[in-house]
């Protein structure tokens, strides 16, 4: 008798072992875990612009068919070794920038003058319509449009590209009216090479010009400045 107890109370544990067992766990009342939708920003603030001239036309390397501002010594014309005339001449150039990209300058921006870049800190109009940009570079407009670089005389800014040297035409012809009490006189290539051709030195870019025609010189003028 008592084992057949003993039997009966094994057989309910078992039972009730099996039903624990089979009984589904309820859902976990935990947050689950899900992705971070990245943050709303107001925009990357738009990089400054960089303001560059419009193309320089001159090509030092070949100065075919142009007329170039120039600056000479005396002495940068000679005879070379093959008998030759040859002219060293430093070439000159000035910076021109697109009206459009002169609308959308800004402070904070930086343009490309003389083969620098400067940073614009300052922008001003006169009354004459020309453009002061941090109250030292002066820009003017022309006719079509096209910015350009003028100093305080009204002259045109003009700054050294590099030096050429370049054969001189035995018909080259030097036209000089920047004396008005003389008027205009014509000197030849010859006169270049004596001592005293009546030459006036130094040339500046302001008043001279170069004429080449098929990389050979064939003429320059100096004209009267103020």
């Amino acid at each position: 008798m008592k084992k057949l107890f003993l039997l009966l109370l094994m057989l309910c544990m078992l039972l009730a072992a099996c039903r624990a067992s089979a009984e589904t766990p309820e859902p976990s009342t935990a947050p689950s875990l899900t992705e971070a939708a990245p943050a709303e920003t107001d925009g990357a603030t738009a990089a400054p612009n960089v303001l560059l001239p419009m193309p320089v036309a001159i090509d030092l390397n070949h100065l075919d068919n142009c007329t170039v501002p120039v600056s000479l010594e005396k002495g940068d014309a000679y005879v070379d070794d093959e008998g030759i005339m040859r002219m060293k001449v430093t070439v000159y150039t000035n910076d021109r920038y697109d009206m459009v990209d002169i609308a959308q300058l800004q402070v904070g921006d930086t343009i490309a003058i003389h083969q620098q870049n400067v940073q614009v800190t300052s922008i001003e109009q006169d009354e004459f319509g020309d453009m002061l940009i941090n109250g030292e570079y002066r820009l003017r407009s022309d006719d079509g449009g096209v910015f350009y670089e003028v100093c305080e005389n009204d002259s045109l800014y003009l700054y050294a590209l590099g030096e050429a040297t370049v054969q001189v035409s035995e018909d080259f012809q030097f036209t000089d009216s920047s004396d008005l009490d003389a008027g205009e006189v014509t000197f030849y290539p010859g006169d270049f090479l004596i001592e005293d051709g009546g030459i006036r030195y130094p040339f500046s870019p302001i008043d001279t010009t170069l004429v080449i025609e098929n990389g050979v010189a064939i003429a320059m003028n100096r004209v009267y400045t103020p």
